[in-house]
This record gives structure tokens, sequence and C-alpha cells, in this order.
């Protein structure tokens, strides 16, 4: 929706920056009201487009959420998905072949998988006419100006104003430390490494293609491990994603040249099945799997600082590991409800002759309403996906208290209409 091309007032239009153009990033930038007043320069510290092999879990919160605050893009979001009633089939990663439980979503609501690349590229399909993101440009340190301007420094030397931040820049966000002064703390290690990989279905034998082609997996670990295992590309590649506790990196300053040496090492106790996973996962990458040492955020600060008109969203607000798939949906989450409840219908009524001051001041309303309602569910997520992390690595079986947390998730936006 666009208001009206009125010439805007003297003093230029307002300017918000954008740090950062994975799917938050890019889903603010596609959702938001276009409005003469308003610029938006979107900024990426990678050079090129980047286009990771990993794939989401698209859950039903996602999927509504989507809906909701973009329509046509929740719209193509269901058609590009791999669309199930199936969360996951959970094994014993221990025991050969000992089924635990086939989980499903609610009755009525579905489950989806895509590609990252093909997240990405459905969110870049649906942004606006013009828009351009600048890429080759992280953002290294951030200041107030005299005259209220916010001043960008960029790691190449240069620098950009605006006069409000949205920062999309991941869990050591630059904004985040800008925004909370003294009070920041950067993300902790959560004691859990991860090796993942996308493996072509056609490097499976026939057995295992029947199974890991069109179903998602989850290995309970025995000693302290999981491996989960599911299709993208409508079956025509499967993601390994592998997880081992290992909290004593904290203390040997995360040694990521024994990570990468001593794989099959973190997996004791797996069963045949796992190991061909794991082997398969480690021929994905001519160097191996590179370890990713999971961070987290613990406690969360506030989402948003009104004298420095700078709001932070996704990992940058609330980081969290990826045990209950709640990240990708804490981003649409927390975006629909910044914009669809907030922003979108001000800058609808938003005069063409607003200074600079009401717009800044109408951000500010909208960012402290989305902190009120986000911030509070974000931190229970947060917890819960550390707690579920824990329970699949633990060699617990009881199937109720293993899906009970995911069921929270499912429902967080069965309250938008």
């Amino acid at each position: 929706m666009t208001s009206s091309s009125d010439q805007p007032p003297a003093e230029g239009k307002f300017r918000i920056a954008i740090i950062g153009s994975g799917p938050c990033g890019k889903l603010l930038a596609n959702s938001v009201i276009q409005h003469p007043r308003i610029a938006y320069d979107q900024y990426e510290a990678d050079k090129l487009p980047v286009r990771p092999s990993f794939g989401y879990g698209i859950g039903p919160q996602t999927l509504r959420a989507a809906e909701v605050l973009n329509p046509a893009l929740g719209k193509a979001l269901h058609e590009r998905c791999t669309l199930s009633d199936a969360w996951l089939t959970i094994y014993h990663g221990g025991d050969e072949n000992q089924l635990i439980q086939a989980a499903k979503v609610p009755e009525g609501k579905r489950y989806g998988r895509l590609p990252r690349q093909a997240l990405l590229e459905l969110l870049d399909a649906h942004a606006p006419p013009e828009h351009e993101t600048k890429y080759g440009k992280q953002v290294v340190d951030m200041k107030k100006l005299e005259d209220g301007l916010l001043q960008l420094r960029f790691q190449d030397g240069s620098t950009s104003t605006a006069n409000a931040v949205w920062g999309c820049d991941g869990m050591n966000s630059v904004c985040r430390r800008f925004m909370e002064g003294d009070r920041y703390k950067p993300a902790d290690y959560s004691g859990t490494i991860a090796y993942r990989g996308r493996v072509p279905a056609s490097q499976l034998s026939e057995e295992m293609k029947s199974e890991f082609a069109s179903k998602m997996y989850m290995f309970l670990g025995v000693k302290g491990w999981h491996v989960q295992v599911n299709p993208i590309d409508g079956g025509e590649s499967i993601n390994i994603a592998a997880y081992a506790l290992r909290p004593e990196y904290t203390a040997k300053g995360m040694d990521r040249a024994l990570a990468m040496k001593n794989v099959l090492g973190y997996f004791p106790g797996r069963n045949e099945k796992v190991d061909k996973l794991l082997k398969l996962l480690i021929s994905s990458a001519p160097a191996g799997p590179q370890p990713l040492f999971l961070p987290t955020l613990t406690q969360l600060e506030p989402f948003y600082n009104a004298s420095l008109c700078t709001t932070t969203f996704g990992d940058a607000a609330h980081g969290m590991p990826p045990h209950l798939a709640a990240s990708l949906s804490t981003v649409f989450l927390g975006v629909t409800t910044f914009l669809r409840d907030g922003l979108n219908p001000l800058i609808d009524r938003l005069s063409c002759d607003a200074t600079n001051a009401e717009i800044a001041d109408l951000i500010m309303e909208a960012a402290a309403a989305y902190d009120v309602v986000h911030r509070p569910l974000a931190q229970k997520l947060l917890g819960l996906s550390q707690e579920q992390g824990e329970l699949w690595s633990g060699g617990r079986t009881e199937v109720e208290e293993l899906i009970r947390r995911s069921r929270v998730v499912w429902g967080c936006a069965d309250g938008f209409r």
C-alpha cells in the first residue's frame, strides 16, 4: 500500500537503515508500507548474496504469521514449501529401527520445509520494485551525531547516516551493542556444537532414500547428541544436522581444529543408520563439515532504544538455539507484531507533510508496543529451545515430554486474525 506522491517537506525523506539482509531484514523491507516521506536503505555485510545450503522447518505458526502480515508472500510460501501434517518421526539413535513416535502437528495445521536459498529467493521476489540492497557493507560502529542523525561506519571505511536503524545483523549484533551501551553482553556459547550439510538424495541407498527423502527424522542421542534429517528441494536433497553437547569448550577456548577432526567421536553409541548419515555429512564438504559453536542470548534486553531511534529484530534481538525450529518463526512473529499490529497502520495514516520528528515518534511508538508483546514471548521460546536441545540429546523417550514444547511454538500465531 502506497500513499499519495506529494512532494516531501524540504528537510528530505526520513531514512531508515535496515542492517542485514537475511530472512528478517528482507521480511521487514518487503512488508512495511511504503510512504513518500520515508526511504529504506538496506545494508548487507557479505559482498554477494549468500545462499547457504541448509534448510528451514516452516511451522504452522510461521505460515500463519506470513499470511496475515503479507498475504501475497504468505500464499507463495504455502505454495513453495513441501507441506504435510507430519512434524518429524522420532527414533532412538542407539537402537536400530526403534520407532518412538511419529509426531504430527495439530489437526488442520500444516508443517513445511524449505531450503534457505528458496526462502531468500522468495523474499527477494516480493521486494518493492525499486528496493536495493547494498552488499559489502558490514557495519562495525554506530554513533549519534549532534544533529540527531545516526552515523553508520562500515568496514571499508565509508560512512552513511540514517534517522532510524532496524538491526537485523545477527546474534552478535553491532546494532544491539550500540543500543544497549554499557548493558551490552555478547551472545553466550550454548554448550552445543553442530555440524550440518546438504546431501543429494542420489547418494543415499535405496532403503534410506525411501525414508529420508520424504520425511523429517529425529534420532535421539544416548550420550549427549542428537541428529536431525529432513528432505528439501522436493526430496532431491536431504539436510543433515548433527548436534553434540560439549559444554567444556567454554573453558577450552572452543578448539575448532579439534572439533573438525573429531566428528564421529562426538556421537558415541550411535546405531548403524546414524553412522551412515554422519559419514554422508562428513563427505558432503571437501574439508569436512565445519563445526558451529551454537551461540545463544540469555536474558533479553529491550528491543528498542527511543533516544537512539533504534530497534532490533530476529537473532539481533532474541537469538536462540535451533532445537525447536523456533528461531525463524520468532522472526516472522516479531515482524508481524511490529508491522501489522503496530507500524503499518500508523504509516498508513501519516500525512505527507509529517516532520522527521513526528515520524521518529511514530516508529518508536510501534517499537515500544512490539517490545511489550514480543519480548516476553521470545524469552519464553528461548528457554524452551534450550530445554529441548537437552531433551533430544539426553536419551529421554517420553513422547509427551518430547513434543509439548513444540505445541507451544505451533500455537504462537493463533491469536493473529
